[in-house]
């Protein structure tokens, strides 16, 4: 038995034994913003994460979200890359600084 993907998890599917998995699929580029709010409301729903947890959660996405777009980068998941969140997190580190 496969695990479903968030995706068909919010489309009705029942989860699995094994992890769910986000896949982007067949269509093309899939947004970042939709995949996080997907994440955060299994987390929410099938995890029951606290209310403030998902706050937090969604906080720092939105952060992410404005760094990639103050650099004029896509809502696209494939921009959730290792150097993408290595700058952002150096960014976040100088502002505090």
């Amino acid at each position: 038995m496969t695990a479903p993907t968030l995706p068909q998890f919010v489309n009705g599917a029942k989860p699995g034994l094994k992890h769910a998995r986000i896949e982007g699929g067949a269509r093309g580029p899939s947004k970042l913003s939709r995949m996080v709010a997907e994440a955060l409301r299994y987390l929410g729903t099938v995890r029951n994460y606290a209310p403030a947890t998902l706050d937090s959660d969604q906080d720092s996405f939105d952060q992410f979200h404005e760094f990639l777009s103050a650099r004029g980068l896509p809502d696209d998941v494939q921009q959730f890359t290792g150097d993408n969140v290595h700058r952002f997190a150096e960014s976040l580190a100088a502002k505090h600084q």
